[in-house]
């Protein structure tokens, strides 16, 4: 896997299956391989604060990225270290 930056538009999903379903794309991990997001982050309050407010952009680690979701979209970005 070449290391990279990746976009994925959040449209009428939950923002954590986004997220799970763009991880799995890039890594070619299956869903159920993939650590809990709840590792990393409240999946739900997530979910509920990017489904629910106009200007906000949250950003963490997970499964060797960093995550930046805005309500539009998800970046994904692999760090050196994976």
């Amino acid at each position: 896997m070449e290391q990279g930056s990746y976009r994925w538009e959040i449209d009428d999903q939950p923002a954590t299956v986004v997220i799970a379903d763009a991880v799995s794309s890039i890594t070619e991990t299956p869903h159920e391989r993939l650590e809990p997001i709840h590792e990393s982050i409240d999946g739900e309050s997530l979910d509920a604060l990017v489904d629910h407010a106009d200007d906000v952009r949250v950003r963490f680690e997970y499964a060797g990225f960093e995550i930046e979701v805005t309500p539009d979209e998800v970046r994904l970005n692999e760090r050196e270290s994976r």
